[in-house]
């Protein structure tokens, strides 16, 4: 709702029209906030029911054991086969997929757990030296990101789905 505001009050302070095309809309009209605020309703029913089927979506991804997120260091995703090796599809025509180890990463997962385990180096140094590295051509690595994926028992094969949410705070403006 603070979007379409937002968008109302912008508009005004350039001193521009804003007229929908397909809703009639007019920011001049008398009735326009009444109908900002029709319009933002709508938004976020949309929204919402969008967030429920992609969530729904992402459930059944899960329960059938197929990929519901970005592996994590050291894991890739393939295209699963058959026993003749064909290709097996879904439902919707594109190919199934399963995470596996990845040939490439692999090493530096290990190098991960070297360094914490056997070297005693802490999440922060593992971080500063991965980002040394360029794994991946990617310099993001955080202490939180390294003790995230040393805790991820996804390395013995065990993948958790679902255990947090986000949703956003309205009073704070921002999401939680």
């Amino acid at each position: 709702e603070m979007e379409w505001w937002k968008l109302a009050s912008f508009s005004k302070k350039l001193d521009k029209r804003m007229i929908g095309v397909s809703d009639g809309f007019d920011l001049n009209s008398e009735h326009s906030e009444t109908m900002i605020t029709v319009f933002s309703l709508v938004s976020r029913l949309f929204l919402k029911s969008v967030a429920k089927g992609a969530l729904r979506g992402v459930r059944s991804a899960a329960r059938h054991g197929r990929c519901v997120r970005k592996p994590s260091l050291g894991f890739t995703r393939r295209v699963r086969k058959d026993d003749q090796g064909n290709v097996i599809y879904r439902k919707n025509g594109k190919p199934q997929t399963e995470e596996c180890i990845d040939a490439e990463t692999r090493q530096y997962r290990e190098l991960m757990y070297e360094l914490f385990l056997e070297k005693g180096m802490s999440p922060y140094g593992i971080a500063k030296h991965f980002n040394e590295l360029e794994i991946e051509g990617w310099t993001g690595w955080t202490e939180n990101g390294v003790s995230n994926t040393l805790a991820n028992p996804d390395a013995i094969g065990v993948v958790i789905f679902n255990k947090t949410r986000r949703e956003f705070d309205v009073d704070k403006q921002k999401f939680v």
